[in-house]
Order: C-alpha cells, then sequence, then structure tokens
C-alpha cells in the first residue's frame, strides 16, 4: 500500500509538473512571456520521480573536426536540448547547494583534455533566494578544450563524455540524472588537414564565463590579477637584478633582521636552555654544536619554504591553524615541565640513544630543525615576497639558495649565544646557577606558550594572565626558588633581587601598555538565509540584473540577528555598541569582473579565522568611520579562506596572494591595484586609497 501511495503521488507531481509547463489558460499571457518566467523552483522541494530517461533532455556530442591530427588542439561540443518548461542549473551554480551540469570528459589514450566552457546562462529571480539564480533552457553548448599527442595512436577512436544534471520544471526538481556520450573519430597523421565540422554548432556556443577544469582559474571570468605588490612587502625582485651575490646577501640580512620579530625573539631562551643542557665547558667544544644547530634551523627553513612556494602557500601556513598551534603549544609545555624539573628530556633508546653528549651533532641538528619548524608561522612580508619570487622562478635550486640564505640568517646569532650559553657551567657553584637559570628560562616559555594562545583568548582575560605570570615569575624567581639550597651567595642574592624587580616592572608596563582593542561592531558578510556557511560564495543578495554585485549599505544597528544573514566575520569584536563598519559581499566567481563592468571600485579583502592580524584591521581600520564611509562607493568583497580553499576559490586566492591572511587590495574601476596592504596602515592611507578607487575617471 505503501508503494501504491508513493507511485501515486510521483505521477500525480509528474502530471502537475507538465500542467504547470504547458501554462494555465486562466493565467495573464505575460506569464508566457519568457522561457524562464517563474521557473526556478526551490531544490528543496519534494523530488518527483524520473521520467523514464528523461525524455525532456536531449544531449549529444560533436568535433570541430571531421579527424583529429596528431599534436593538432581540438574542441568538442556537448550539446544540451531542453524541452520548453524544463531548466537545468548552470555552473558554476549561484548557489552551493544547487546541483550544475557537469560535462566531465573520460580519460582517452592519446588525448589530453583541457578547459570546459560553460555559457553563462540567465539570471532568473526566485522566490525562495534573495539573489537571482542563473538556469539553462532550450539549447546549451558546453565546450571541451582538447589536445591529441604527438604518439597518438592512428586508427579509429571514441572520446566518451559524463554530463551530470538536475532538471527542474515550473514546480518540481527532479533527482539528479546522468548521461554518457560518446563520438567517433578517427586520428590521423600530424601532416593531414582534417576538414572543418559542425561549424554551425560551435558558432552557436556562447562566449563562456567560467572554465571548469577543476576549477582553473579563468582570466576572461575574473580579470587576471595585475602585477602588484604589498606596501610592506620588499621587493625582492629589484634585488636579484644587482647579481645573484648580492640578492642573496641582502636576503640573508633579511633573515638576520627576523630575529627582531616578536615570534623568533622568544626562541632566545629555548636555545640557552638547549645548549646549557650539552655540558660543555669550553667554548671550542660548543661552537661545532652551534653550528650544526643553525644548520639544521636553516635546511628545515630551506625545505619548508621551498615546498611552500611551490605549492603556492607561505611558510608557517600550515602551523597557523588551531591544530597547528596546538602542537607547538605541546612542545612548548614539554619544555617548559622539563625545565622545572618535572622529569629530564632524554632520547630513547637504538639509534635516537647516540644523540648524547659524546655524538651530540645528530641532536644538535634535530633541536635546529624543531627550532625551525617552530619559527616557520612567523612569515612576514619579507618572507612573503621571496615566496612570490621563488614561486614565479619555479626553480628548486634558486628557492633553495634563497631559503637557506634566511635560515642561515636567521640561525647566526645562535652561534654566539649558544657558544657563551656554554659559559654557564664554569660559573663557580653552577648547580644552583644552572637550576635557577632553567626556571627563569621556563618562565620564559610560559610567555612564549601565552603568545601562541592569544588569538585564542578574549582580550579582557589575556591582560590578567600575562600580568599573572609576570608577578609569580618575579615572587618565585626572587624568593621562593631553591630555597633548600641556602645559604645563597650575596651576589646571587643580588641577582635574584633585581630579577625579581625587573620581571616586577615588566609586567607592570606590559599590562599598561597592552590596551584591549577598541569596542568596535563586527565586520558584517552578507550571507543567504536559508542556507549553510557555506554559502559565502553564493552571490550577493543584492546583485543586479547582470550579476554584478551592487555596493551594500553600511548598518549601523547594533541588534543581534539571524546568524546565518549577518554572521560576524571571521575574528570580530562583539559589541553591543552602535559603531558602524564595514559590510562585506561574500565572494563569489565573476565578482570583480561584474564590478569591472558596472563601473565600480573593489575592496578586496582575504580573511581567516585564525589569522590574529584580521583582528587589528577589524579594530583599526573596518571600523573607522571615515574608512566605512569612504568604502561606500565599492564593491566590498570578503574571500574567506579559514580553510583551505579549493577549486575556482583556490585559483582566486592564488592570484591575488591571499591564501596567507591578511591581505587587503583596493582596485580602481578598471582592475587596477591602487593599493595592497598586509600589515593595517593608517586610517589616512586608507582612506585615501579607497577614495582614489571610488574616483569613476581614473
Amino acid at each position: 500500500m505503501r508503494t501504491l501511495i508513493l507511485l501515486a503521488g510521483a505521477v500525480f507531481l509528474a502530471v502537475g509538473g507538465m500542467v504547470a509547463a504547458t501554462g494555465d489558460p486562466g493565467q495573464p499571457e505575460a506569464d508566457h512571456g519568457h522561457p524562464l518566467r517563474g521557473m526556478a523552483v526551490p531544490p528543496s522541494a519534494a523530488p518527483a520521480a524520473q521520467p523514464p530517461q528523461d525524455p525532456w533532455l536531449k544531449a549529444s556530442v560533436y568535433l570541430d573536426h571531421e579527424a583529429l591530427a596528431r599534436g593538432a588542439a581540438f574542441r568538442a561540443a556537448v550539446v544540451v536540448d531542453l524541452d520548453e518548461g524544463f531548466h537545468v542549473n548552470a555552473n558554476p551554480p549561484s548557489l552551493d547547494f544547487l546541483i550544475p551540469v557537469t560535462v566531465a570528459p573520460r580519460p582517452q589514450e592519446g588525448v589530453a583534455w583541457g578547459d570546459v566552457h560553460y555559457p553563462a546562462g540567465e539570471a532568473v529571480a526566485a522566490e525562495w533566494a534573495d539573489t537571482k539564480v542563473r538556469l539553462y533552457a532550450g539549447r546549451t553548448i558546453v565546450v571541451v578544450d582538447g589536445t591529441v599527442a604527438d604518439d597518438a595512436p592512428l586508427g579509429p577512436a571514441r572520446l566518451a563524455f559524463t554530463v551530470t544534471y538536475q532538471g527542474c520544471d515550473a514546480q518540481t526538481c527532479y533527482q539528479p540524472g546522468e548521461r554518457t556520450l560518446e563520438v567517433a573519430t578517427e586520428i590521423v597523421a600530424a601532416d593531414a588537414a582534417p576538414a572543418p565540422a559542425n561549424t554551425a554548432i560551435f558558432a552557436q556556443a556562447a562566449p563562456s564565463r567560467v572554465r571548469e577544469d577543476a576549477g582553473t582559474f579563468d582570466a576572461s571570468h575574473d580579470a587576471a590579477a595585475p602585477a602588484f605588490r604589498f606596501e610592506d612587502e620588499v621587493d625582492v625582485a629589484a634585488w636579484l637584478e644587482r647579481g645573484l651575490i648580492v640578492y642573496l646577501a641582502l636576503v640573508f640580512v633579511g633573515g638576520l633582521a627576523l630575529n627582531l620579530t616578536p615570534c623568533v625573539f622568544p626562541l632566545i631562551p629555548v636555545t640557552m636552555n638547549l645548549f646549557a643542557q650539552q655540558g660543555e665547558r669550553r667554548p671550542m667544544k660548543v661552537l661545532p654544536l652551534a653550528v650544526v644547530y643553525v644548520l639544521g634551523l636553516a635546511a628545515t627553513f630551506t625545505v619548508v619554504g621551498v615546498l611552500a612556494a611551490l605549492a603556492g602557500q607561505s611558510v608557517g601556513l600550515v602551523l597557523q591553524s588551531p591544530w597547528g598551534v596546538l602542537a607547538v603549544v605541546a612542545v612548548l609545555a614539554t619544555m617548559m615541565a622539563s625545565a622545572f624539573g618535572a622529569f629530564d628530556i632524554r632520547l630513547p633508546s637504538g639509534a635516537m640513544g647516540k644523540l648524547g653528549a659524546r655524538k651530540g651533532f645528530l641532536g644538535a641538528a634535530f633541536m635546529g630543525m624543531v627550532m625551525g619548524a617552530i619559527a616557520a608561522p612567523c612569515v612576514g612580508p619579507f618572507l612573503i615576497g621571496l615566496i612570490a619570487l621563488v614561486a614565479a622562478e619555479r626553480s628548486v635550486v634558486f628557492g633553495a639558495a634563497t631559503f637557506f640564505a634566511v635560515g642561515l640568517g636567521l640561525g647566526l646569532p645562535y652561534v654566539f649565544l649558544g657558544t657563551f650559553t656554554g659559559l654557564i657551567n664554569q660559573v663557580p657553584r653552577s648547580g644552583g646557577w644552572l637550576v635557577w637559570t632553567k626556571r627563569l628560562l621556563a618562565m620564559a616559555l610560559g610567555g612564549l606558550i601565552l603568545t601562541f594562545l592569544r588569538p585564542y583568548i578574549a582580550p579582557a582575560m589575556f591582560r590578567p594572565m600575562v600580568l599573572a605570570l609576570f608577578i609569580f615569575a618575579a615572587v618565585y624567581m626572587g624568593l621562593l626558588e631553591g630555597l633548600a639550597r641556602r645559604p645563597f651567595s650575596k651576589t646571587f642574592w643580588t641577582v635574584r633581587l633585581a630579577v625579581a624587580v625587573a620581571l616586577l616592572v615588566a609586567g607592570v608596563y606590559v599590562y599598561a601598555a597592552y590596551a584591549p582593542e577598541s569596542p568596535a561592531a563586527p565586520s558584517r558578510v552578507r550571507e543567504h538565509a536559508g542556507t549553510s556557511d557555506s554559502a559565502r560564495d553564493a552571490p550577493s543578495p543584492s546583485a543586479t540584473r547582470t550579476g554584478a554585485v551592487a555596493p551594500s549599505r553600511v548598518r549601523e544597528d547594533a541588534g543581534t540577528s539571524d546568524s546565518a544573514r549577518d554572521a560576524p566575520s571571521p575574528g570580530a569584536i562583539r559589541t553591543g555598541a552602535a559603531t558602524p563598519h564595514v559590510e562585506w559581499t561574500a565572494w563569489r566567481p565573476g565578482a570583480l569582473a561584474d564590478a569591472k563592468a558596472a563601473g565600480r571600485g573593489v575592496l578586496l579583502y582575504f580573511g581567516a579565522d585564525w589569522c590574529t592580524e584580521c583582528r587589528l584591521w577589524k579594530a583599526r581600520l573596518f571600523s573607522a568611520p571615515e574608512a566605512v564611509e569612504a568604502g561606500e562607493p565599492l564593491d566590498r568583497i570578503y574571500v574567506d579562506v579559514t580553510a583551505p580553499p579549493a577549486g575556482a576559490k583556490a585559483d582566486f586566492a592564488d592570484a591575488y596572494r591571499g591564501r596567507n591572511p591578511p591581505a587587503v587590495i583596493v582596485l580602481d574601476a578598471r582592475g587596477r591595484v591602487v593599493k595592497a596592504w598586509r600589515d593595517p596602515p593608517d586610517v589616512a592611507a586608507f582612506v585615501e586609497a579607497l577614495r582614489a578607487a571610488a574616483t569613476r575617471d581614473n
């Protein structure tokens, strides 16, 4: 009985769909004035049973030549004809949950497949969505590029294609379907001249809006990224013009300067602890270990840097994720516990057991590699410029030399530091001094742990935690540590008290100097009601008839809203204050091309949940009233790279170097880059760039 009811319901829906397709004589004729009018139905509607083999869809494939010559390029046209009243979703889909038409050429010996060109489709208003959706109706032609190999086997060949789709009529969406198409041809010699074929079919093919070879970025869809450089990025290409030796020398100096960055500088006490445990009294015995340590650090930096450049990603990108931070914190916490005497870190038996005191070179190299991995997340604009250059050169040797020079510059201070630290063991009564020094290093490790965890700690809690650490370190290191080993020498007491006072002063200074970020309303990203968070790549609700992203108005209300529509952008500071803020439109393929066609500039922003610097952009610039006002005429487009981007988004992020956020790029109405930053500039410079981009006669 249940089966009969389901069958009856399916027949009812199918008949209802056909009735709707033919129209209701009682309705005004205007309802049938457009082949797609009223046809955009929600995909959540109850799927009807498939008509036998989808008779409303016919598909065939044609080649542009009667035969295919070796070494020659060719095109295949997949023609999809839909009966009147039916439509399918365009590719790319307007919303993430829509199932588009896809054409996938099957592997064929001697044939290399290239781009797949989909027509743009027609944007149609849909009652169930707050934006227009693009559909195909009538005849749709998808063109596939191919090339015949020079050694392709001669003779008959059959090329196969898989077409997937979901068809809908005016009321119902059917279950997704799939067709396999084949076309017979012949592969001939390279000197043959096959005659053109099916010219009328290829003449009907509309200019492609997107090339979809697994998400390849298409310059015809979103204008290819123009050449540009971030304002805070070193122009290393200019260095290279002066010669390789000069270039490597400058890169070496740049690596040396990286020791002054907040992330690398705290690693100095870790290195002191390492060499203090070597037990060597003579500097010349420690020096080789220090050199091996630095070589290990440089080797890791080289490998990670070159691999990241070849992959189009920045050094340390993986370690910027929450799981990467957790791994680093776990290592530091283990070292901190060891420095407090909870246990001694000893190498395991076997092969690793050879990393003892008498054969400490392998141990020093291993620790150097570990420190290199920990230092990797500290990629400033300097290293980002190097990565871009190495990726452009596509030379592993050049990349290895570049990043090895950076690693040597980064590690040079550790040679002297490690050698000097070995002298600690020559201090009289070294046991008490060394234990006290290890405890002080443990306190430094605690501060380093807080530094790594800062993006995940509320600003209101971070300051008290830092102050508490300084107070605890001052009391413990000045008064409590080593009481059982008394009496101390007068010099030791003086040093202890001086360190305690210095820690207290430093704690008060840091607490007073570290002002929490000013309250700012979150920079919102327009999304679509009724969709999941993955709909961030869908078209803007304010899209115009041509698909252009219209400038969205700045919202100044402080009230709460539906999380799917007004979810705060990553890292936003929540507040109830009525503060103006930038409201973003989620990126979608073609957003920049649409803005350029409409004559509007663009404020492009790459951000992520784990991006610490993104918080500074939101607090200082995206909530500055003058910046909000200056950005009003622009299309404000947000690209979320919290998760590794894929497909067209990955290509777009690579083109604009946005995988490592923050990246803020201001483009004028012609698509030219006005300014680009990673570190937040002052408000005046930011506003000046926005106003320049908004000028229409630029």
